[in-house]
């Protein structure tokens, strides 16, 4: 018994000794694994053990650690086997918590690296990269055939630091080239699941971005891919980012695909969000804040391809449409370039090619989905190259896919503006033309005003209509009210007044606002004062010297309907030398050649000035004494070229009948009239200067 327990004794004594010595050992180890000594030890067998693994020089400066918390590597540099520089890093640490490793935990507290240059490449003969000798060094030949695993990595990463990292891909055999670089970044994480592609970010600051691409190759889409039931039932997940802020400064991005012409450019000082969600998968965009902050902003689409080659078994998905929304948007001092490069440029504003130069814009509550785009616009100024400028604007915007609507509207260009409210609600988009009844308009402009100017811009087929001869430079002021449907807009008021000093006030009907084939008015003038050098804008140039003598003012009431090729009035006016009260029916407005009149005279009186002014100079004889004032009733119809008159004329020297035609005025050899002149009454000898 004695003897056993000395054994025990013994035996305890010899494992204590042996784990003293074990754990001395291992201290004497890690003491000397901390020198720097045992440093260069581990840096020399890294490096032999990588050059023979990989068959390609390794070299690295010096390692320096201390264990278990983080590893820092220098002057690291590896060669492609074309002897190539592969990867250069000045600096590469990582701060790891080794415990957790060993427990099949990857935490991370930081890793910053350096100086780093990543060069990949790819010849235009080879289809394989210069960097795939690491992953077959490190990888083997093992079974492409894989398990279904969903079990989530794990792995944290709480700080990354960037300090002049550059990145180059030269993929000559697809014809894709791009850099990247960052000269600092400083991004603090709460998640990090790459496998997940799962990201939550704290902070996120980074300056100096620059990217550059171009595309010289076309991709053209592989018939050969099968979609196999094992990659169906693997999992796939979409990217997913919260970050509570996310700021860069001077961003530049160059990105060109010199085969479809496509192209995107920025250069901003400043891009800043806050509080931000990307959901790729559900396609979800949200932010509480954005900021962009001066720059430029460039983006020309690429042309339609001509034939696309199709792509057996494929599974057909359909996009989950977008949602998007910010709280706050603010820019500053941005232009912006949009060419559309399957549409052929306009004249004027052409929204298919903008050139936005001095952009700022405050808008609040903006979202974008579907069926729905709503914003506050607090302020929105842009000045685009074709000269159109918006100054300011405001207003609370909806727009879905039954409804369009601007309340606390205000926009004003240099020379226009526009301001109060305009709704217009829908069955459908496309109902809008083809169902124009069920297309309900209500809008409210109060002391508004239009520049000829703007309109040109806008739509530049007016300067067919109003010749900028005649109104460049020009504005109408007006208030209105419009109500009803697109096939019927009822006008409760319409005060109008501008050009030289015109104005009038009415109301009326418009009907078949969206077909201007089919485009006509029923308008009342309660009281108007037109201007004559106003009226001579609508009236041709060959034309006005016929009306050289029409009062400087004229007094309008009446009611006007028509189309934009003909028109009825039933009018009044009354002037000191002119006053006419009846209908004038007018057709071919469009083309003078052709134009056509018709006058009912319910009574007229012209007097002795206006009708002298009718008459050019030197053609009245001398011996013709023109009455004072002649009243008229009747009927005169004509064209530019010759009338048919059945008149009553009563004038200062007695009264007087004409009836009866005259055609072809214009041409003395080939004029024909036939007239009857009843003249009864008339005082043709004082006509004359002849008393007998």
């Amino acid at each position: 018994m004695a003897d056993s327990k000395k054994v025990l004794r013994r035996a305890g004594r010899v494992t204590l000794y042996l784990l003293i010595g074990i754990l001395g050992l291992v201290a004497i180890a890690l003491i000397f694994l901390n020198t720097n000594w045992g440093k260069k030890v581990v840096r020399n067998q890294v490096v032999s053990y990588l050059e023979n693994h990989l068959k390609t020089k390794v070299s690295i400066g010096s390692i320096d650690y201390t264990l278990p918390e983080w590893i820092e590597l220098n002057n690291v540099y590896i060669e492609d086997q074309k002897k190539d520089t592969l990867l250069f890093g000045e600096k590469l640490k990582v701060n790891i918590s080794m415990y957790k490793l060993l427990r099949g935990n990857t935490d991370i507290q930081k890793v910053d690296l350096q100086n780093i240059l990543i060069n990949l490449r790819r010849p235009e003969t080879d289809s394989v990269f210069n960097y795939e000798f690491l992953v077959n060094a490190f990888t083997g030949n093992k079974s492409t055939t894989k398990n279904v695993d969903t079990a989530e990595m794990k792995i944290s990463l709480d700080e990354i630091l960037f300090h002049k990292v550059h990145f180059l891909m030269d993929d000559q055999f697809a014809g894709n080239k791009f850099v990247a670089s960052i000269q600092d970044l400083n991004a603090t994480l709460d998640k990090f699941q790459p496998d997940r592609l799962n990201f939550g970010i704290n902070n996120f600051d980074a300056s100096g971005v620059k990217f550059f691409m171009r595309t010289t190759k076309a991709a053209l889409p592989d018939s050969t891919i099968i979609i196999t039931d094992s990659a169906k039932q693997t999992a796939t997940y979409g990217l997913y980012i919260n970050a509570k802020r996310f700021a860069i400064k001077d961003a530049v991005v160059d990105i060109e695909n010199v085969v479809n012409g496509m192209i995107y450019k920025n250069d901003l000082k400043q891009l800043k969000l806050t509080q931000v969600l990307f959901n790729m998968e559900q396609s979800i965009a949200m932010a509480d804040s954005l900021l962009l902050d001066t720059g430029m902003v460039q983006f020309r689409s690429a042309l339609a391809a001509k034939q696309l080659l199709p792509v057996s078994n494929v599974e057909d998905t359909t996009a989950v449409p977008w949602l998007i929304k910010a709280n706050r948007i603010n820019i500053n001092k941005i232009a912006a370039k949009y060419d559309d490069s399957n549409a052929a440029a306009k004249d004027g504003f052409d929204a298919a090619h903008i050139d936005a130069s001095d952009i700022h814009a405050d808008i609040n509550s903006f979202v974008f989905s579907a069926d729905t785009t709503r914003a506050y616009v607090n302020q929105l100024a842009m000045a685009d190259k074709s000269g159109l400028r918006l100054d300011s604007t405001h207003a609370n915007i909806i727009f879905t896919d039954k409804e369009l609507r601007a309340d606390e509207l205000y926009v004003r260009t240099n020379n226009s503006l526009l301001q109060n409210a305009f709704s217009l609600s829908y069955d459908s988009l496309a109902g809008i033309t083809t169902n124009p009844q069920s297309s309900l308009l209500k809008a409210t402009l109060v002391n508004s005003r239009i520049a000829f100017n703007d309109l040109y811009l806008l739509m530049p087929s007016l300067k067919t209509s109003f010749k900028p001869q005649q109104f460049a430079n020009k504005v109408v002021n007006f208030n209105t009210e419009l109500r009803g449907n697109l096939q019927m807009v009822y006008l409760p008021f319409l005060q109008i007044n501008g050009l030289d000093g015109s104005s009038l006030s009415g109301r009326g009907t418009l009907y078949n606002l969206t077909d201007a084939k089919r485009f006509s008015y029923d308008l009342y003038i309660d009281q108007s004062r037109i201007l004559k050098s106003d009226l001579f804008k609508f009236v041709p140039p060959e034309n006005q010297a016929q009306l050289a003598q029409l009062p400087d003012v004229i007094n309008l009431r009446g009611r006007f309907n028509g189309s934009t090729n003909n028109i009825t009035a039933d009018i009044s006016t009354v002037t000191p030398d002119l006053s006419f009260t009846g209908r004038v029916n007018l057709t071919n407005l469009q083309d003078p050649a052709k134009l056509q009149y018709d006058l009912t005279i319910n009574s007229a009186s012209v007097g002795k000035r206006t009708i002298l002014g009718f008459i050019p100079p030197g053609k009245l004889p001398a011996n013709i004494q023109m009455p004072d004032r002649v009243n008229a009733t009747g009927k005169f119809k004509g064209t530019a070229n010759g009338f048919d008159a059945d008149m009553k004329l009563a004038t200062s020297l007695g009264n007087m009948t004409v009836k009866g035609t005259l055609q072809n005025f214009a041409d003395p050899n080939r004029a024909k009239y036939d007239l009857a002149l009843g003249t009864a009454g008339f005082n043709l000898g004082k006509f004359i200067s002849q008393d007998s």
